[in-house]
């Protein structure tokens, strides 16, 4: 076949593949399956700055809509007066963050930050059409919010955005570190405007909140946190989920009455930040906010003092949560780490006086205390008849204390110790006197 004849060959072939597909697209809209839906672009609404309270900013890269908004330090956000956070001890929030901030943060230099997007679920295509940072400033507490009314103004939102955010070397987020800075990243990328948004220090007090008071609220968003532990009640706000459909349907219509209750809740965010973050210091650095707290919260409050080897407040917490809860469940956690840390500590009398306080108070088998009773009987009292009992009753009722820990998965442990105690009670009966565990040739736990 010639190479003209080739030509017509595949023309043929491109015209009945369109025709077929355009013959396939008009079956489709007749049917009424396919519907065909154009967005109509809307005119920039003028007005809406105005209805915002904001102004237009232009640059090199266009414009978006700004506002400004201003709180005195003095200005109570629920129950926490935003001034006590600029008391706060470096080293407070240093803990805070599990010493990953070895010098603390200045809040001086320091900007919170939170965005509301078009998508919860992150990714290329979620746009944040709405930026809201807050500083302290010259005695106030300001807010800056940066808005853009279509995708067209994204650029100039992140131009100027960066400029602000160079100036911090420190910034708290809530689920910053997870959320709000991976997509700003994915935005300047793709966008082309080189920055880094690396920062010197950055706190993202979802974790902490989640360590303090995750075991009583369950429910540690932002919002509900407010409200439970700040005491704040939003009169009218718009949910988060519901953000997204708000913003899309301003796009399509210019609705822009949910547009302000988008703005109010990213402002109200933003201060909660500041306000949780104060919170969280005070119950650090006030003897007195310990003493309100929750006996939960203090349980929580007394396994991080543990973790930052930070022992007697740890056991502090740990004493006040089992004398003011009710709960059987609290007072087992609370006693079971007290005798952890009697233990790291080596104050052996007073492990042994709390693992037999679980054994007498606690209606339910707890496997831990028989075992380590067993563990101090044999290695520290040199009583093996009596660790011998403990671990045979460990074994005997190690299925019920599956609830507190996996009794099946250390069961061979428990015959190879009843093992090794036989042997040596063995030896001590033949002998007429104790043998040390080297002597036995038996390892010691």
């Amino acid at each position: 076949m010639s190479w003209e004849n080739w030509d017509r060959f595949w023309l043929n072939i491109k015209l009945r593949t369109k025709v077929n597909l355009q013959e396939r697209l008009q079956s489709l809209h007749a049917l009424g399956i396919l519907k065909e839906e154009k967005r109509e672009i809307q005119p920039k609404d003028f007005s809406l700055v105005e209805y915002l309270g904001g102004k237009t900013i232009s640059n090199a890269k266009g414009e978006y809509v700004q506002v400004e908004r201003c709180c005195r330090e003095s200005y109570r956000h629920g129950s926490v007066c935003l001034s006590d956070l600029m008391g706060s001890d470096s080293r407070t929030i240093s803990f805070l963050a599990k010493k990953q901030l070895p010098q603390g943060i200045e809040l001086n230099k320091t900007i919170f930050l939170d965005t509301e997007t078009t998508g919860l679920a992150g990714g290329s295509g979620t746009y944040p059409f709405l930026v809201g940072v807050g500083y302290f400033d010259s005695g106030q507490f300001l807010l800056k919010q940066f808005f853009m009314r279509d995708y067209g103004e994204e650029r100039a939102l992140l131009a100027d955005l960066s400029e602000l955010l160079t100036r911090y070397p420190y910034i708290v987020t809530y689920n910053g570190k997870g959320y709000d800075i991976p997509i700003l990243k994915t935005r300047y990328i793709l966008n082309r405007i080189k920055t880094s948004l690396e920062f010197e220090g950055h706190l993202d007090l979802l974790f902490p909140a989640r360590r303090v008071w995750k075991q009583r609220v369950k429910d540690c968003s932002l919002s509900n946190l407010e409200n439970v532990i700040l005491g704040v009640e939003r009169e009218i706000d718009i949910p988060s989920y519901m953000i997204p459909q708000a913003y899309f349907d301003f796009l399509r219509s210019g609705e822009k009455e949910k547009i302000k209750l988008i703005l109010e809740h990213n402002a109200g965010d933003i201060v909660s930040l500041a306000a949780l973050l104060a919170h969280l210091c005070q119950i650090l650095e006030r003897p007195e906010k310990l003493e309100e707290l929750h006996p939960e919260d203090l349980f929580s409050l007394g396994r991080q003092f543990y973790f930052a080897s930070d022992y007697e407040r740890a056991g502090w917490c740990w004493q006040k949560s089992a004398q003011r809860g009710s709960s059987e469940v609290l007072f087992l956690q609370c006693y079971l780490w007290l005798g952890r840390l009697y233990k790291r500590r080596g104050e052996w009398d007073k492990a042994e006086k709390t693992w037999q306080h679980i054994i007498r108070e606690h209606n339910r088998f707890c496997l831990e205390p028989y075992l380590e009773l067993a563990k101090f009987y044999e290695h520290r009292a040199k009583d093996c008849q009596q660790a011998l009992k403990l671990v045979e009753l460990a074994i005997d009722n190690q299925n019920a204390s599956l609830s507190v820990q996996k009794g099946m998965e250390i069961l061979p442990s428990l015959y190879l110790r009843k093992g090794r105690l036989l042997r040596k009670l063995e030896q001590k009966n033949s002998s007429g006197k104790t043998l040390s565990p080297l002597q036995t040739g038996q390892k010691t736990c």
